[in-house]
């Protein structure tokens, strides 16, 4: 440890695990420290044969005077000044907009000679963790999305309309993508994918496979690398997108809507094949397949394997046309396995 004491927030973390049976070796992984580290503390328990149970029960302060003898980082009495405050520090950083920093603030007027901004964070912390029970839990790629609240929602203006639209954000990156040969997914293909190749060469890429399966997550993921890039990038569904296509005729601006998709660097259509369309919208679907056909990028995510998409189309010369610019200049990626959404 050369002599620098674990937070104790992390001590107890060691203190649950090992009670639980976890080997040292794990602790150590799964807590990001060395195993010399967990090596001593539970060493120094069996030496002295303290209880686990009553020590995971102190307040950090009164398990860092036993761990720890001679340490004063809590012996100081603006500590105790401290601790009195932290119950209202935490009702009022539950509130919107109150941040450490005001109450930091606020702390130093009435206690001048009080903590600095950091140590004012780190016994704060240390207060929460405390109480924050831990456990290893291990999730499966693609088994469970976790949504923490983030604050305020971001808003954007839509140029057309100039309406201020509020909107939840969830990113997708390549980096979460599992790369897992046995559903079809080639670390080496989406890897040469993510350097942006295909958008600079207006190339497609294709992704099929069954529901749940990760379509869209892929999809979307090269949408978010394509804009780290600085690509333009558009995403529909293709039924939001026909819905579009219909507004734009009726408001009068359909060709300003297609010139836009033209011009974008990289178009997502997700949900290929999912319901029919009609002569016109196959006219439409085709026009913007065209305007883009070697000339900028297109991803197209569907339940259907290509092999069944020249049935989409009532119209046998549209089918040719589009089966003939997107099916044989693309990227493959053909996902196999089950729905990630089901339970395990």
């Amino acid at each position: 440890m050369a002599g620098i004491i674990t937070n104790m927030s992390k001590v107890k973390q060691i203190l649950r695990l090992h009670a639980d049976g976890v080997s040292n070796r794990k602790i150590a992984l799964s807590l990001g420290i060395y195993k010399e580290t967990v090596n001593n503390y539970i060493q120094k328990i069996k030496n002295h044969e303290y209880d686990l149970d009553k020590l995971l029960s102190l307040e950090d302060p009164e398990l860092e005077r036993i761990l720890f003898a001679g340490n004063p980082a809590y012996k100081q009495e603006r500590f105790d000044e401290f601790k009195e405050k932290i119950p209202y520090f935490e009702k009022e950083l539950k509130k919107r907009h109150v941040t450490r920093y005001l109450l930091w603030q606020e702390y130093r007027r009435d206690y001048p000679d009080g903590y600095s901004y950091s140590q004012f964070c780190y016994h704060l912390q240390q207060s929460a963790n405390a109480r924050k029970p831990g456990s290893l839990i291990h999730y499966n790629p693609g088994e469970k999305l976790l949504v923490d609240f983030a604050g305020d929602t971001i808003s954007y203006i839509d140029r057309e309309t100039g309406e201020v639209v509020q909107t939840q954000v969830f990113v997708a990156t390549l980096e979460e993508v599992s790369f897992d040969a046995s559903r079809g997914v080639s670390k080496t293909q989406i890897l040469s994918l993510a350097t942006g190749s295909y958008i600079r060469g207006g190339e497609s890429i294709l992704i099929t496979g069954a529901t749940g399966c990760g379509k869209s997550f892929i999809a979307t993921s090269f949408g978010y690398q394509a804009c780290k890039q600085g690509f333009s990038v558009n995403y529909f569904s293709m039924q939001k997108l026909m819905a579009k296509i219909k507004i734009a005729r009726i408001e009068g601006v359909m060709m300003r809507f297609f010139e836009k998709l033209a011009k974008t660097d990289l178009l997502i259509l997700d949900d290929f094949g999912i319901g029919s369309m009609d002569n016109q919208q196959q006219q439409d679907f085709m026009e913007i397949i065209e305007d883009r056909h070697a000339r900028k990028a297109t991803i197209i995510a569907s339940q259907l394997p290509p092999a069944n998409w020249f049935e989409l189309f009532t119209d046998e010369t549209i089918a040719d046309a589009f089966m003939d610019r997107i099916i044989h200049t693309s990227h493959r990626i053909e996902l196999k396995g089950e729905s990630l959404r089901k339970k395990r």
